[in-house]
């Protein structure tokens, strides 16, 4: 399948080409290579074996979940190379109609809110039911997010996100597996989609604990903001689409390598060119052990009007996967900012039912 990139406006409803794909040259396993080393971008090549996921541990019933809710469910994460234990909560709903397969959704920053807080985006969640989904929003604790490592633990983005590949292990194995469906190749099946923050939780996934085996398409949308960590700290000239907004994402990528708001500032905040080497072996993009998805679309959702950097990285991060000859690899444009607006609600739905 062709690479496109288009744009989406609210005076189309289709999207018009705007770039021919660009075809990479497949990938080789390297087992000597152990993850977090860093890579050239645009190798395409398949570096060591993918990070261990963590153990989900069941807690009491989540208390937390919006409205409507099927099941709410607590949980609890330990990571093999994190110090301290996350914890979050499922938002399980279930189609009245036979299943079509399972959708996992994940907020954007720390991932402390629900997908569907605002009205328009349950009004997204039913329609997902509507369609014979099961729906499952994740969340987590403010004390627990999967985004931060220990005050002074230099843990790293690629390592915390073991936290919310488990919880996709854990959906997979114990709410899609049962329902016994046999969806057509590339079809959800089982699929995930996450906003901003969300959308480096569902690619990290992919990229650093193989998972691609197991999902059928993933939707980052706007972003996933820490595809190139590098590019977004440091502000290097030639890069600025991908520079991180000052407001917006310094926090969200110092916390992972154990630095706290209350501290004087920590490295992406102070730009530090040391750090790059480090920022490298953790980012979606440029670290990863594996860009080559054969039977997984990847459908990054993009806004035209986001200022934030998001943009620029999620581009990065297609650039990747087309260099490393990901087939089913999509760039939409989308008339909107950064996070979702009723356009790219529309086109996530389609993208998911196709």
């Amino acid at each position: 399948m062709a690479s496109l990139v288009a744009v989406f406006s609210g005076d189309s409803d289709r999207p018009s080409t705007d770039r021919a794909p660009t075809q990479g040259s497949g990938t080789t396993q390297d087992p000597g290579t152990t993850p977090g080393s860093g890579t050239t971008p645009g190798s395409g090549t398949v570096q060591g074996s993918p990070l261990p996921l963590g153990t989900y541990s069941e807690t009491r019933r989540g208390t937390s979940c919006l409205p409507g809710v099927d099941e709410c469910l607590g949980f609890e994460l330990d990571c093999p190379s994190l110090d301290e234990t996350a914890s979050g909560e499922l938002d399980v709903r279930r189609p009245s109609r036979p299943d079509r397969g399972v959708v996992m959704l994940f907020s954007g920053g720390k991932g402390e809110m629900w997908w569907g807080e605002s009205q328009r985006d349950l009004v997204l969640l039913d329609r997902l039911l509507e369609d014979g989904f099961t729906v499952v929003q994740v969340k987590w604790n403010k004390q627990g997010s999967w985004l931060l490592s220990a005050q002074g633990e230099d843990a790293g983005t690629a390592h915390v996100a073991c936290r919310s590949a488990t919880v996709v292990q854990w959906v997979h194995d114990n709410i899609y597996v049962p329902l016994g469906l046999d969806p057509e190749p590339l079809a959800c099946g089982f699929c995930l989609a996450g906003s901003s923050g969300g959308a480096s939780q569902v690619s990290y996934a992919m990229a650093y604990y193989g998972l691609d085996s197991i999902v059928d398409a993933v939707v980052p949308i706007s972003g996933p903001p820490h595809a190139d960590q590098a590019a977004g700290c440091l502000h290097r000239q030639g890069q600025e689409d991908a520079w991180y907004a000052e407001a917006v994402g310094f926090s969200n990528i110092d916390g992972s390598y154990g630095f706290r708001a209350s501290d004087t500032g920590g490295p992406c905040a102070r730009r530090e060119a040391a750090m790059a080497g480090r920022w490298e072996a953790e980012s979606v993009a440029t670290g990863g052990v594996d860009y080559d998805h054969p039977t997984t679309r990847v459908h990054l959702i993009l806004g035209t009007h986001d200022s934030t950097g998001a943009t620029g990285q999620g581009e990065l991060y297609a650039a990747r996967l087309e260099a490393a000859g990901s087939p089913h690899v999509t760039v939409d444009l989308v008339d909107m900012g950064h996070g979702l607006n009723d356009l790219g609600r529309d086109l996530l739905r389609e993208v998911l039912l196709e």
